[in-house]
Parts: C-alpha cells; sequence; structure tokens
C-alpha cells in the first residue's frame, strides 16, 4: 500500500505512482502504456480513463483561471483594466491546460490509486518505453 502523500509527490514528479521510476511519458501528450521498471499499466486498462484527468485538468485550469482574474482585479484596483483582464483570461484558458496536462494525467492516475489500490491485473511484463512508442 502506498501513501497518499507519496502518490500525490510522485505524480507532481511525473513519476511512477506504484515505484517512482521514470520516463512515464512518451512525450508532453502522450504517456507510456506501463511503467518501464514494475510495468504498473498508467490507464488502469478501462476505456474511457482519460475522461478523469480531462476532468482534473478542467479543474486545475478553472481554478488557477479564477485565481488569476481575482488577483488580477485586485491589483488594478479600484480602475481594473477590463480588456486585458478579458484578453489576458482567453490567453490562460487556451495555454494553462496545455501547460498542465502531463501534470494533471499523473494527479489523476494517483488519486486513483490511493482510492483504488493496484492489484495483480494492473502490472504487466515492464516494455521498454521506446517501444511502447507505436503501441495503441
Amino acid at each position: 500500500m502506498i501513501s497518499a502523500s507519496r502518490c500525490l509527490l510522485r505524480a507532481l514528479q511525473l513519476r511512477c505512482i506504484a515505484c517512482g521510476a521514470r520516463p512515464v511519458l512518451l512525450s508532453w501528450f502522450r504517456e507510456s502504456p506501463n511503467c518501464p521498471r514494475c510495468g504498473f499499466r498508467l490507464d488502469r486498462a478501462e476505456s474511457g480513463y482519460w475522461l478523469g484527468s480531462y476532468n482534473v485538468n478542467l479543474c486545475a485550469t478553472l481554478l488557477l483561471l479564477t485565481v488569476g482574474i481575482v488577483v488580477a482585479i485586485w491589483l488594478e484596483w479600484p480602475a481594473p483594466d477590463w480588456s486585458a483582464i478579458t484578453v489576458g483570461a482567453c490567453a490562460a484558458a487556451v495555454l494553462v491546460p496545455l501547460v498542465i496536462f502531463p501534470w494533471t494525467k499523473t494527479l489523476y492516475l494517483a488519486l486513483d490509486v490511493i482510492f483504488r489500490p493496484p492489484t495483480e491485473e494492473d502490472f504487466v511484463a515492464p516494455a521498454e518505453p521506446a517501444l511502447n512508442r507505436n503501441a495503441r
């Protein structure tokens, strides 16, 4: 059983949630199907698993966007430049999800592992990440 804090720390470091190995990402937008060291399945072998990381990304983006808008209004008070805030918020709404994408994938996996600890079915024979590049 992995502690919740260790899971979350590994997720923020973009490491395997089960063993802490790297690399689990093949590129910015693509993860390896399984950990190269321990074989932990990074999608937990379920269809639609990516919807969880999508929701984490959406929530994190909305939170960061809201905080950014509130801070911008607070810094410019009593006469905020609404045009600049609107343009900045629109740019952030496009860029932030792209920037935080890898972390939201691993963070969702960590949250899933905290609530549903891994079983033997979640592990497969470790494979070389370069070999998994063409998989799927």
